[in-house]
This record gives structure tokens, sequence and C-alpha cells, in this order.
């Protein structure tokens, strides 16, 4: 933050110096110039907390458009120094319409910024619909129009629409200088890497679109060759021989420099697997995945590693992970069981990454640099659920969940993470695996019985003739549901005929077996889950085809082994920290956090029979 706040300095005093300053007003003005410069502020140095609190007992003292002046340049100055609580307080005590239209914008910009620090992205979303902010859109300068575009941007990269903060990005870094076009084209190609494969080839064919076609041509290319850097590297230098004036070919972004940069490529991996007993359906169906990813990979590729696979049923894993290093492994995919993978978590240090296929939830514990754990957590769906519902403003939720297994882990960490954001749980209902009517099972907590019971005693003490009808608690949001495709089918119509059918209800992606089933998926329509790019038809550039005829959670299994091998050819590129950008992969998109894989999937919804994809990116 205190990088981009100098560089917004240097912006602001070069375009103060070229075309000076101009009077602001709140009144509308008639021709008003598409580009009003605001004089460069003489702002403390960052750092200079001492200053902010002569600015801040400055305002205290003065009155009118200066106490406002003062307290803003106060309440600046101490974000910058990472002060939060005092510049909330200076913030809070401006009177916003007593401001001039240049000291409005920096205290929207500021009080963005604050939202965005927090992760408050429902509070920012209302922030930015600002009406006056709407007039001065206009008006803004290069560098507030950028600052703007920054805060849009993440918004968008945390709840959608991405396609309009893109094309307001685009067209940002044409406007300015080359020299200062690198940050926001790093930014552009974070967007375009979160957009599925179909909307990448949706080009618009006019001059106004020029350039965000450019940038979505890139990166289709690209990402039809993921996994392999120097292909990527091939097919960026054709593209850009014969687009060599468009912006991204003068100024690439960094990530696509780390690409050609990679470093050598892994020869040998061993692939570490338990193939007997209960774990020996789940494993042969993750390999089949990884194979699938293989030969895919070996179609477009010149060099394929050489891939080792070791039984890891009954043997010490210690045994079968020294032996993939005698026989030369540099880099060990594996293990499976979740405390295997707790005894690497253990270890102080790993001679070879190693990518574990199953994640351990350890919040103080995360293992040695080596390490990275890669899985399907439903805990992160229980995260894109919650986002979701907070930001649509949702807080008061009925959970239905599976009452042992994943379903019991993922139903607990919601419950947890929902009340600590200050979300209310009405009611949690846990079901058997045997249960057979969910009427009877949800009843109770709809207050249906209570309803009926409410009608019988009016028809006692009124009119016995008197015609009533139950009516369901009135006190939820929404109904988060966890579930396979055959269970879902009971809950959702029991939920309707409950009188709850005005509820919306999310999901996980367990709901979807990802095969087309239009006349059982009926009872489902309107429910929303979270779905895998695999599942809907174009988000990926090559499809991923698990076997029909298996469960949904193998078909999942499958998936996450294709992924496998795309994320250790892409492993490089994740390590990378800021400079890294999200693995568009069959499971979702794939980010590397304090030694996790985490996954985010996109949106679809049941309609009519149909899955259809919710275009939150549009």
């Amino acid at each position: 933050m205190i990088k981009n706040f100098l560089i917004y300095l240097v912006y602001v005093a070069i375009l103060a110096f070229i075309g000076g300053c101009v009077p602001s007003t709140n009144i509308p003005i008639k021709n008003a110039p598409i580009l009003v410069q605001t004089p460069a502020v003489a702002y403390p140095e960052t750092g200079d907390t001492r200053r902010a609190e002569q600015l801040y007992r400055r305002a205290q003292k003065a009155d009118g458009s200066i106490r406002n002046g003062l307290l803003l340049d106060s309440a600046e100055v101490f974000f910058l120094n990472g002060n939060l609580d005092r510049s909330r307080r200076a913030f809070d005590q401006i009177d916003r319409q007593r401001l001039l239209d240049s000291e409005y914008l920096e205290y929207i910009l500021l009080g963005g910024e604050t939202l965005r620090q927090q992760a408050d992205w429902a509070a920012l979303k209302i922030w930015l619909e600002d009406i006056r902010l709407d007039y001065l859109v206009s008006r803004h300068s290069l560098d507030q129009r950028r600052r703007l575009v920054d805060l849009q941007t993440d918004l968008s990269i945390a709840s959608g629409p991405i396609l309009k903060s893109l094309k307001d990005s685009v067209a940002l870094a044409a406007a300015l200088p080359a020299s200062q076009r690198q940050h926001l084209h790093n930014r552009i190609w974070r967007l375009l890497n979160r957009l599925p494969y179909d909307q990448l080839k949706k080009t618009e064919r006019s001059p106004a679109n020029q350039h965000l076609n450019g940038w979505q041509q890139l990166a289709a290319l690209l990402r039809k060759a993921a996994g392999d850097g120097r292909g990527q590297t091939r097919l960026f230098t054709d593209w850009r021989g014969r687009m060599p004036y468009h912006p991204a070919a003068r100024t690439p972004p960094k990530a696509l420099i780390n690409i050609f940069d990679a470093a050598t490529e892994v020869d040998k991996v061993a692939l570490m697997l338990p193939l007997q007993d209960q774990y020996r359906m789940a494993s042969l169906t993750l390999l089949d995945g990884f194979m699938a990813g293989f030969y895919e990979f070996s179609k477009r590729s010149q060099k394929t590693p050489q891939v080792r696979i070791y039984d890891s049923a009954k043997r010490p894993l210690q045994e079968v992970y020294d032996e993939a290093l005698s026989d030369g492994a540099e880099m060990i995919i594996g293990p499976v069981r979740s405390a295997s993978v707790r005894s690497l978590i253990g270890l102080e240090q790993l001679p070879v990454p190693t990518i574990s296929l199953n994640r351990v939830n350890t919040e103080d514990l995360i293992g040695p640099d080596n390490l990275f754990q890669f899985g399907l957590s439903p805990l992160d769906e229980m995260d894109q659920i919650a986002d979701r519902a907070w930001f649509l403003g949702k807080r008061r939720v009925l959970l239905i969940a599976p009452e042992a297994g994943w379903g019991r882990r993922a139903s607990k960490y919601f419950e947890k993470a929902w009340i600590q954001r200050g979300g209310t749980i009405v009611d949690s209902v846990r079901y058997p695996s045997s249960v057979s009517d969910f009427s009877s099972l949800l009843r109770g907590p709809l207050h249906i019985d209570a309803s009926e019971d409410r009608g019988v005693e009016l028809k006692r003490f009124i009119n016995n003739r008197l015609t009533t009808r139950a009516r369901r608690r009135q006190d939820i949001d929404i109904v988060v549901m966890l579930s396979y495709p055959n269970i879902a089918r009971q809950i959702k119509p029991a939920l309707e005929f409950l009188y709850a059918a005005d509820l919306p209800v999310y999901a996980s992606s367990h709901v979807y077996s990802g095969a087309i089933q239009s006349s059982l998926d009926r009872d489902l329509s309107g429910v929303e889950f979270c779905a895998m790019p695999w599942m809907l038809r174009g988000q990926l550039a090559t499809p991923v085809l698990p076997d029909d005829q298996l469960h949904t959670a193998l078909k999942n299994f499958y998936a996450l082994g294709y992924d496998a091998f795309l994320v250790h050819r892409e492993l490089a590129n994740l390590r990378r920290g800021d400079d890294s950008v999200p693995l568009f992969a069959a499971s979702g998109l794939l980010s590397l956090e304090r030694g996790q894989i985490k996954r985010q999937t996109g949106w679809a919804k049941f309609d009519r029979g149909r899955v259809v994809a919710i275009e939150a990116n549009k």
C-alpha cells in the first residue's frame, strides 16, 4: 500500500505540473472537461506518525473546510502507516457533505481502501455506489482513476463481475504512458486467468475493443498450453509477432515473464498411492485422471516427465518415500491418506517438493517448506458459500448436512466461520444416511408443527370451521444444503412442501454429478451450487471427462488426479506469491497460500432440469 501511494503521488505531481490546477465545485458544470487535474497535496512522508498527529490536533481546533481537509490528510497518513484505528477515528469525523470535489474523491478512495484492507466486500460494493462519485467519474485524474480501478478490480475478484473491471483496466492502461502500465497489466492478467475458457474466446469485433480482444486471444492461447512453459513461450512469441503494437507485447505482465524465466522442469516424478483395500477404487480413479493429464500434455510437448508409481497401501510411508528418492525422484506426488499427510506436516524438512493428495486442516502447523497440501477439501467451498451469502446480505442460515464424514466436518467448519462473521445459524439439521422422509425431519426446524398447533388452538377457541394454513418460520434468509444428488432431490421438494419454496438454497459441488439428468434434476430447480469447471461445458480449454458411471465423489477424484499433473507442472509459478496468477484447473481456480493449494469454484444453478453457469463474470 505504501509503495502504491508513493507511485500515486508521483502521478499526481506529474499531472499537476503538466496540466496545472483548476478549481473544483459541487455544482454540475456544462461541458466539463473529461479529465480534471487536481493539485498535488503535500502529504507527510510515509512513516511520519508525529506529523499525522499534528494534523489531527490542528483539525480539532479548526472549522469548516479547513477542519475537513486536515482530518482527511491525517486519516490518509495514519492509514499509510498501518494505524487503521487512528485513521478510522479521523475519517469518521469528516463532514462528507461539505467536502470539495477533489477532497470528496480522496475521501471515497481512502474509505474504499480501508474496506478493502478489512476484506469487507459487501460494504465496499455499497460504498462505491455513491451517487456523487458517479457524477465525478469523468473528472478523475489518471491517478485517481487508477486507484478506483484497483478497488473495483479487487471487488470483482472477490464477488464479480470480472468482465467490467477487465474492460475498465484495459481502457485505463491504454491511457497511461508505456512506462506506467506494468501494475495494471499485472492486474489485467490476473483477471483474465479467472475467466472460463469460453469467455476468453468471446471476443468483440469492434475498434473500441481491439486491445481487450488481443488480451483475450493471448490468454486463450496460453490457457490451451497450461503446464507447458516452453510451449507458452513459443506461443507468446508468435502472438507478439502478429500484434507487435499491442500493450501486452510491449509490456508483458510479470507472470508471463516468470513463465519465460521458469526454473528447469522436473524430469522424474514419483506418484504414491494406496492401491489396495478400501482406498483402491479412489486411488485407481485418481491415477486415471493423472494419466489423462499426462497423455494430454504429451500430445503437445516434445518432452514429458518420467512417472513412477509406488503402492503405499501396506508399507510405512517413510520406506516408500525413501525408495522414491533413491530411484531419483525430483518431485513426489502423494500421499493420499490424511494420517500420512499429518506425519509429513510434523517433519522439519523434505528433500524434494512434495504435493500431497489430501489436505489437513491445521491452524498452527504449516509443515516444511517443500510440502504443498492439495486436495478436494470441502472447507474451501464452505468459505465460498459463506462469502456469497454474506455479500448478498444473508445473515440467518438453516444448515442441512450429513451427520457423519465430510458433511459433519464441513458443517462444523461453516457454523464456526459463520458465527465469527456475525451471522446466525437458525437451526442445524444433521441427517443420517438411512433417512427416507425429509418432510418429517424438517418440520420441526421450520416450525411447521408449532404453526399447525396454533391453527388447532384457533379452531378450538374461535371457530371449528375456521380454515387455517401452516406457515414456516420467517427468520430464515437462506438454506445451506450439503448432500449428494440423490439426497438433494429429496431435500428440495421437502422444503417446497413445507412452505419454504421461496428460500434460496446454496449447495456444495457434491450436489451435481456432472452428468445431464434433466428428468431427475427438475426437483432441484433454483438450487445454486459451487460448480467445478470440469462439470460445466466450455469452462476448460480441454474437457475433462470421467466415466459417467462413476459416483460423484469418484468423478471428483478423477478431476483431482488430472489437476495433480497440472499442479506439478505449474508449481514454480504458484510459489511466486504476489507475482503468481491463479491456475484455472478442472477442480477450480487454484492458488497457493501458506503451503496449502486453495481451490475456488465457479457458480451454477439448476433450471428446469438443466445446469446453467451463473455468469458472475459478465
